[in-house]
Formats: C-alpha cells, sequence, structure tokens
C-alpha cells in the first residue's frame, strides 16, 4: 500500500471558537468514531476557519482514548490522486485504522471527479480497506454535488455532523470598518486597532476570528487609501492565520497585500505576491478563491506591462468563474480583459469582447452600474480607434450611460459629463427634426 501523507500540523491554540450545537455534534462524532468497530463513513460539513479547527481536533482525537490513530490524505488537490492510488495499490491484509480526506471536494473538482466515483465504485470493498471510520470533511455548499456524485456512498453513511465557528470579532470589526473607511485614518480607525490589541493580550478570541477582525480592518484602510495602516494590519492577519494553518485568511492577506503594491505602483511585487496567492489557492483546492487569485495576478501583469501571460491568466479566471456560476467575477474577468486588449492596441477585439460579452452579461444580470461603466469604456475604445462613424457612436454610448447614471444616482456621472465635455461630444440628445 502506498504511503499517505499526513497533514504538517501544528497546534499553538484554537483556531476558532465553534458554536454550541457544533461542539455538540463534535462530541457526536466523537463518540461515532470510538464505536467504530468496522468501516463506517462519517462526513462532516465545514469551511474555512470551522474546517481548521475540526482538523486540529481529529488530528488531536487520533489514536486517543479508544479512537484509532487516522490516517490524513493530503490537504490539497493532490488528494484526488492520493485516493486514486490508495484504491488502486491497497493491501487488503493491511487496512487503515481509519482515514481524513480534509478536502473532500477535491474528489469533485479534479480530473472530472474521476477519484468520486472511484470511491463510489468502490463502496462495497472500502471495508477491506480501511477498519474503521473515514472521514470526509468538505463545505456544506458542495454537500449537494458530493452527494450526487457518490450517491452509493452517501447513503451507507453512519453521520454528518455540520460545523460553524463564532463570528466573535469579526462582527464588530464589519461594523467598525465601516466608520474605518469612512475616517480613514482617524480617531475611530485607531481605536479600532488599540481594541483588536486588547483583544490579542487577552487571549479570549481564537487566532482564527482574529485573523478575520484583522483583514477587515486592513481592507478599510485600503479602501481609505491608509496604504501603510493596511499594510500593518495586513501583516498582523497573515500571522495569526498562518499560526493555525487557516489557508483562507492566508489567501485574503496575500490578496490585500498585493493590492497594495499594486495601489502604490510596485506592480513587480504585486506580481510576486499574486503568484504566491494563486499557488496556495490552488494546493488547496480552493476553486473559487483560485479563480479571483487568477483575476487578481492578471491585474498585476496588466500593469507590470506583461500582458500576453495577463490575458491567459485573465481567460483562465474567466473560465473558473463562469465553471462557479459566479456572476460577479465574470463580469470582472472580461471587463479586464477588454482592457488587455485596448493596452496591445487591439482595439477591434476590445470592442467586440465589450459589445458581445461584457455589455450583454451585465444586461441578463441587471448590473446598471456595471452596464454604465461598461457602456463608457466601450465608447473611450470607440474614441480611441477613431475610425468612420466611430465618433458618433461613442456619443451615443456616452448619452446612454449618462442617462442612466443620473438617474440612478452614480458617481460615475460627473466622470461621464467631464468625458463628453473633454472630446466636444453632445452632452443631451438633438432635438428631433421638424
Amino acid at each position: 500500500m502506498p504511503e499517505v501523507p499526513r497533514a504538517p500540523l501544528t497546534r499553538p491554540g484554537p483556531l476558532a471558537r465553534l458554536t454550541e450545537e457544533s461542539e455538540h455534534g463534535l462530541d457526536v462524532l466523537r463518540r461515532g468514531l470510538r464505536r467504530a468497530s468496522s468501516f463506517a463513513l462519517f462526513v462532516v460539513l465545514a469551511s474555512d476557519a470551522a474546517r481548521a479547527e475540526v482538523l486540529w481536533r481529529l488530528q488531536e482525537w487520533s489514536g486517543q482514548e479508544g479512537l484509532p490513530p487516522l490516517t490524513f490524505f493530503p490537504w490539497g488537490a493532490e488528494a484526488a490522486e492520493a485516493v486514486d492510488a490508495f484504491l488502486l495499490a491497497s493491501d487488503r491484509t493491511k487496512p487503515l485504522a481509519g482515514a481524513v480526506v480534509p478536502y473532500a471536494e477535491v474528489l469533485l473538482d479534479e480530473k472530472g471527479g474521476e477519484a468520486l466515483r472511484s470511491l463510489n465504485m468502490a463502496r462495497d470493498v472500502l471495508g477491506r480497506l480501511i477498519a474503521g471510520p473515514l472521514v470526509l470533511v468538505l463545505p456544506e455548499a458542495r454537500a449537494g454535488e458530493f452527494a450526487r456524485g457518490a450517491d452509493d456512498l452517501w447513503d451507507v453513511r453512519a453521520g454528518t455532523t455540520a460545523v460553524e465557528a463564532e463570528a466573535v470579532a469579526v462582527a464588530a470589526a464589519e461594523a467598525d470598518a465601516v466608520a474605518v473607511a469612512e475616517l480613514g485614518t482617524g480617531a475611530v480607525a485607531e481605536a479600532e486597532v488599540l481594541r483588536l490589541r486588547e483583544i490579542e493580550a487577552s487571549g479570549e478570541v481564537a487566532p482564527g476570528a482574529l485573523a478575520d477582525a484583522w483583514l477587515n480592518v486592513a481592507t478599510a484602510f485600503l479602501r481609505a487609501h491608509a496604504f501603510e495602516e493596511a499594510m500593518s494590519a495586513t501583516e498582523t492577519a497573515e500571522q495569526h492565520a498562518r499560526g493555525v494553518g487557516y489557508t483562507t485568511g492566508v489567501i485574503q492577506a496575500l490578496g490585500i497585500r498585493a493590492a497594495v503594491f499594486q495601489s502604490i505602483g510596485l506592480p513587480e511585487q504585486s506580481v510576486r505576491v499574486s503568484r504566491e496567492a494563486l499557488a496556495l489557492s490552488t494546493a488547496a483546492g480552493l476553486w473559487w478563491i483560485t479563480a479571483a487569485s487568477r483575476l487578481r495576478l492578471g491585474k498585476a501583469l496588466h500593469a507590470m506591462g506583461a500582458l500576453e501571460e495577463a490575458l491567459v491568466h485573465l481567460r483562465g479566471a474567466l473560465k473558473d468563474f463562469e465553471a462557479l456560476g459566479m456572476q460577479q467575477g465574470q463580469a470582472l474577468a472580461l471587463d479586464e480583459i477588454a482592457d488587455t486588449h485596448r493596452a496591445r492596441g487591439q482595439l477591434d477585439e476590445a470592442l467586440r469582447i465589450r459589445r458581445d460579452e461584457e455589455l450583454p452579461h451585465y444586461a441578463r444580470t441587471g448590473d446598471v452600474r456595471g452596464l454604465v461603466v461598461g457602456r463608457a469604456e466601450f465608447a473611450l475604445t470607440l474614441l480611441a480607434r477613431n475610425a468612420p462613424g466611430d465618433r458618433e457612436e461613442a456619443a451615443r454610448f456616452l448619452l446612454l450611460a449618462h442617462a442612466d447614471a443620473e438617474r440612478f444616482q452614480l458617481p460615475e456621472a460627473e466622470h461621464i459629463r467631464k468625458v463628453q465635455q473633454e472630446h466636444g461630444l453632445p452632452t443631451e440628445d438633438p432635438p428631433p427634426r421638424p
């Protein structure tokens, strides 16, 4: 049997404070694992900080107080390959005492779900490969897909446990972040930082919740263009997240850092950090975050002038967002792709994307602001191309964009008016001909 790698974990402290109902569910799960004298399937529905806390608990329980030792499959995309190898090459005379698949949704996502289908087909022989419990951990949002992809296996579950983390510092930080964004580096922001420092010193809040709180503050500072403060808050958040293996928190921190670098004119550093975030999210099998990381990297490469590579990542992000059904992500990717083609001087292609893909997308999804900005960008590209008839069509699109911006009181109205004036274009429809 090939050796199944165990996740390298350390335990400096609790990652998240779980809800009372979740703690009760984990007590029930622990008793079930202890009683599993033969193969039994347990499903844990958890994500982000809650999932990381569950995995810490499972490692702590492994081989203790009557529980069998648990073998952990890899934490990233390699899990699918490891499960396939385990099913094909396992020595059935030496079954595992118990096993955990920390990111079971990877079995759905990798290679069209081949690993999940193989696991489902092996339902009747799993008892010879695993002599005790098999624990699959996946987000609740993916449970339906998993059940459909492995219906035979799903039907023999011994138990399902939903685990959620309490939003201890997060809720307060989200409320304060609004004030921070409005007042920038004023007294409210400084008070929030001091409050979080006091919470850290008390030791009463789990590191995962603290990481989320600092990320909220960092985001608020970034929006207020307080870049030094944003970077400091991000570094603190990343320390908390890395200390307890909170991968999603680390990736979010890297994303904020990349945005800061790009905002202060350091595109090379932004690209470097964006590559790290993409590598982490891909390895962890976090596909929705991978799509966002790919989009961020594409934008950073565009800013650095690496336009061809930028397009590769932007098209990859668009494909990912489409597969995930994430409408806003699709719109952002299309906008960046069009911008990149325009930067390459490929104005016809930029116009085609805006006209045939981006603007219809906004119309379908009812995104009024997206439609306003998209029409304005389409008009600017027409003015840049300056082919016969482009100026008249640009004027028409700017009139449409400004009318909607005024109707819905969008801040873009003022900018569109300036564009019309700078290019000597009409600011209102001409009177009808007699």
